[in-house]
């Protein structure tokens, strides 16, 4: 477990110098919270606290071990300023973004 998780941490890294949670361009900013494990009432609480954040555009929760009904409910989201990622989308987030090698040089 603990070798799985410094590789979410890692690649939760490697997501955030991608996706840069403050975008200079258009000056937004997104929220980000990491669990590595966590199930619907969980996030629901988040949701509702992102909601009261104005200063936010985006709301990401990336989660490595996800509960069956936080999984159920991400595939009815259709909310495009929150994004529900579990480790298979940041998995896909790296090696779409061609930093395979780097990762695996971090974990060895």
């Amino acid at each position: 477990m603990k070798k799985s998780l410094t590789l979410l941490w890692l690649v939760v890294f490697c997501f955030s110098a991608i996706s840069k949670p403050n975008w200079p361009v258009t000056g937004e900013m997104a929220a980000v919270q990491v669990k590595s494990q966590s199930n619907l009432k969980e996030f629901r609480k988040y949701l509702d606290d992102f909601s009261k954040m104005d200063q936010y555009a985006k709301f990401f929760y990336i989660v490595h071990s996800p509960s069956e009904d936080l999984k159920n409910y991400e595939a009815s989201l259709d909310d495009i300023q929150v994004n529900l990622y579990f480790g298979e989308k940041l998995s896909e987030l790296v090696i779409n973004s061609g930093l395979v090698d780097w990762l695996m040089r971090k974990i060895s």
